[in-house]
């Protein structure tokens, strides 16, 4: 809590010549009065000025500090009600730290995430980036196809079954079962050592063929019978087509994460979601509580929400990316608690991740995802912990001081 020296200024008329007792409190202090403040007056009517001084927080949340009490002739005794005059005097205090809650409000296309690469796509096949009915960004996107898969057979992971009655220098065709869109030819497996059942030992791929699609393969040739090797998409090979890279020559800019879509005459099955970027860096935005520079030195994700404390001087050079609301003081309410910062446990025994929201010492909002069976200390202001309400999430604190973060 930080303390300044608040003067206050008491003017009143006086009847009587002599000294005054001013006697104050701070209203719903629960403080007694101080009476020890006595000031002179000639009386008759004319005015008379009382000026006292106390400490008080300077960073409080709770609006002005209203100083209530009343002024009375010494010659009255000071515990009689004959003669006092009551007045209240406003004092506003001077928040050095303010809570700006800040957002990642829209950002440009960071990457394409392939789930399902699919079949048969080209290198100039159409990409749509299809905006969210709701975004109220205006600049599109410019993706274009970088790379897609040859269908050649580079390597075999291993050997299912060593079949029998193979012999060395044995040549294995490697096909594929008939389908709809099944395409691959030309891939061939050499054996090169066998048991004494002509049982495959060691082999070596002799021939990568061309245009596999990714349908299920057979295994034929050679004396024996019975083998299968593993060979497996996006292992050993790319399918034909499979979409495995895109460039990204404009960004563009979206509110919401939008989808995407491949148009191409022989190309199917894709798959993929958008990945927004971050919002820019912000660096020197302004400074905290202890007068120390506040920074995104990394950005913050799109669609991220993160709180921060600033001090009068105010937030600057804000990026066009980020939104701000001002809410109040970093601290909720005053406190003569010390510490302000305590150590907080988590436990999780839900059965699974759970994010638990809480707010450090600087006033930054933090969410920590509590693996399940961990108990997690964090450190944070008192009350600063957000209990999601989470059956087998228990959150306690001994009170004790911790650091700040």
């Amino acid at each position: 809590m930080a303390l300044v020296t608040a003067t206050i200024t008491v003017d009143f008329t006086a009847n009587y010549a002599g000294g005054h007792r001013v006697c104050w409190t701070i209203q719903g202090s629960g403080n007694p009065y101080d009476c020890t403040t006595i000031v002179n007056c000639v009386g008759g009517g004319s005015t008379c000025q009382a000026i006292f001084t106390t400490d008080v927080n300077t960073t409080s949340c709770d609006g002005p500090i209203v100083f209530e009490g009343y002024v009375q002739a010494v010659c009255e005794d000071i515990s009689s009600l004959n003669g006092r005059l009551p007045f209240n005097v406003n004092f506003v205090p001077n928040p050095i730290c303010n809570r700006h809650v800040i957002t990642c409000e829209y950002t440009g296309i960071g990457g394409i995430n392939i789930i399902d690469g699919g079949i048969n796509f080209l290198i100039g096949d159409s990409v749509q980036i299809i905006r969210n009915v709701a975004d109220t960004q205006i600049l599109n996107a410019i993706i274009t196809i970088s790379a897609v898969g040859t269908g050649i057979i580079n390597s075999v992971s291993s050997i299912a079954a060593a079949g029998l009655g193979y012999t060395a220098l044995d040549i294995i065709d490697v096909d594929v079962l008939a389908g709809p869109g099944c395409t691959g030819s030309g891939a061939q497996i050499q054996v090169d050592s066998i048991g004494g059942s002509g049982e495959i030992l060691t082999y070596t791929l002799i021939n990568g063929g061309t245009l596999y699609s990714g349908c299920p393969m057979s295994f034929s040739g050679g004396t024996g019978a019975g083998a299968v090797f593993n060979i497996i998409q996006g292992v050993d090979f790319d399918a034909i087509g499979e979409v495995l890279g895109f460039i990204i020559s404009n960004p563009g800019e979206y509110d919401i994460v939008p989808t995407i879509g491949i148009l191409s005459g022989l190309g199917t099955s894709f798959n993929g979601i958008v990945l927004l970027e971050d919002c820019p860096t912000w660096n020197d935005m302004g400074l905290d509580c202890s007068g120390a520079l506040v920074s995104f030195a990394n950005g913050i994700p799109h669609g991220e929400v993160v709180a921060v404390c600033v001090d009068d001087s105010g937030l600057g050079g804000m990026p066009p990316e980020y939104s701000e609301i001002e809410e109040g003081c970093c601290i909720p309410e005053d406190t003569e608690v010390v510490p302000i910062c305590v150590d907080y446990h988590i436990e999780n025994l839900t059965g699974a991740p759970q994010p638990v929201q809480y707010t450090g010492c600087t006033g930054i909002v933090f969410t920590a995802v509590v693996p399940n069976g961990v108990t997690l200390a964090v450190c944070a202001i008192i009350d600063g912990v957000v209990d999601p309400g989470i059956s087998g999430l228990d959150i306690t604190t001994s009170m004790a001081a911790c650091a700040a973060i």
